[in-house]
């Protein structure tokens, strides 16, 4: 056993140090100490996971909250390169030994590749992301107006979706085919819209593909692309599961230019429209309480032991 060892800054600073990130080095620290083996890690992607989550979790000292440090400087200056859930599941594998720890990360497009089993300790989200969670949810019609500019809200999503749904297709198959092509490059969206009339140019799916082609670094073909939708059967999937919610989000905000919703704005105002309730309704919340219930801890706002 320990001696008992308070989790003070100085101690927690040290730790940071020598790992060069910031949760990794609070885990690292925390495993050789009593009050850390005592506590309930709950690890997630990003800070802003950590904003809608941290609504829903018990805010008491049993319960830390972290991200996965994805983004965080290492001590050489560098910005981690790894996904947010590699570096999740790494942190779970690490220390699930040493430590009381779970990860929530988002499906991301893992239906359709062929990886082994999950981590027990590991959840995910029920749709493609927390974003298209939130907006499965109907977030967004509660702050958003009804009317856009003389159209309704429902068919400015429907023009959204249609846009960010065959971007997800890209994404899929990047993903699947493994062809590490750069979507933060040439097939950044405002490649395909028209600042002068506001509006997706007439040949963006044309030219969206032709430069996916074009700048993937192994080669693939339109017809590749076609064959690959259709045997995936992509077309019959939910948007929620195929649209990336960062796409979703910065596309809606062009639409919205007129109307001043920034992509900044549009993702403040979901995690504040995003509820208890809606979250309570999810698979994720009904895993989480089958985990507090087998380990008999508890994690969530309304939880009970019973």
């Amino acid at each position: 056993m320990h001696n008992r060892v308070n989790l003070n800054k100085m101690d927690v600073k040290s730790a940071v140090s020598k790992i060069g990130y910031y949760t990794e080095g609070i885990l690292e620290f925390a495993k050789n100490s009593e009050s850390g083996q005592e506590k309930i890690w709950v690890i997630v992607e990003s800070d802003d996971d950590c904003e809608v989550y941290g609504k829903f979790l018990l805010d008491d000292d049993n319960v830390k909250l972290r991200d996965s440090g994805c983004k965080e400087k290492g001590k050489n200056g560098q910005d981690g390169i790894r996904r947010g859930w590699e570096r999740l599941e790494r942190l779970l594998n690490t220390y699930v030994s040493s430590l009381t720890i779970i990860g929530i990360r988002d499906k991301d497009y893992t239906p359709f590749l062929q990886q082994d089993s999950k981590l027990s300790n590991l959840f995910e989200t029920d749709s493609r992301d927390l974003e298209m969670m939130m907006i499965k949810a109907g977030v967004l019609k509660r702050f958003l107006p009804d009317m856009i500019n003389g159209t309704a809200l429902s068919d400015v999503l429907a023009v959204v979706y249609d846009h960010t749904r065959y971007l997800g297709y890209l994404r899929i198959m990047n993903d699947v085919k493994k062809l590490y092509c750069d979507f933060n490059g040439f097939l950044k969206m405002s490649h395909f819209w028209s600042q002068t009339t506001h509006s997706y140019d007439v040949n963006w799916k044309s030219n969206m593909t032709a430069n996916f082609v074009s700048h993937c670094p192994d080669q693939v073909t339109e017809e590749q692309i076609t064959q690959f939708i259709y045997d995936k059967n992509l077309s019959s999937c939910l948007v929620y599961d195929v649209c990336r919610g960062h796409d979703v989000v910065e596309h809606l905000s062009w639409n919205l230019v007129k109307n001043k919703y920034s992509k900044k704005v549009l993702k403040e105002e979901m995690k504040v429209a995003y509820t208890y309730t809606d979250f309570q309704a999810t698979q994720l919340y009904k895993d989480l309480r089958s985990w507090e219930r087998l380990n008999n801890r508890l994690i969530l706002h309304d939880s009970s032991p019973a």
